[in-house]
């Protein structure tokens, strides 16, 4: 089943991310002033890169479960169940919650408005892609016993 390989190599990409996630969380300092010394920066914007990191950290790592949990109902073949809207619908929330964060830090550093477009772009997306789930979850797409998985 080329779906479910699919699907659990994509896992695979999680435990990956999730594992740079907390090397990231304890080396962020180091790495922000790493980046900070490379060239002259205005003040505070090793501050703004921290405060940007970890406010995304905890969206991040919700993001990253949430995929997982849609991964994992997709593997057993019911990929356009309610519980997966919401999934969807959630981490388009963590985009947003991102976006906002680093909005924020993009006041004392401006690239980190990049990401707020980046991530407000996922957001409405992923709000596309979940409406599209929702439609086939309701016309009884996928496998009707597993249509509210939690």
């Amino acid at each position: 089943m080329k779906q479910e390989r699919s699907a659990l190599a994509a896992q695979i990409f999680i435990l990956i991310f999730a594992a740079v996630l907390l090397v990231m969380a304890g080396l962020a300092p180091s790495v922000a002033r790493w980046y900070v010394a490379l060239r002259p920066m205005q003040p505070g914007v090793y501050t703004a890169l921290l405060v940007s990191w970890y406010g995304c950290t905890a969206p991040a790592a919700l993001a990253l479960w949430q995929l997982w949990r849609l991964l994992a109902v997709i593997r057993v073949g019911a990929p356009f169940c309610g519980a997966n809207c919401a999934r969807i619908r959630r981490v388009g929330w963590c985009a947003l919650i991102c976006a906002l964060v680093c909005a924020g830090g993009g006041v004392r550093y401006a690239p980190l408005f990049l990401v707020t477009a980046a991530m407000l772009f996922l957001f409405f997306v992923l709000q596309i892609v979940a409406a599209c789930f929702r439609a086939a979850a309701d016309c009884g797409v996928g496998v009707p016993t597993l249509r509210d998985v939690a």
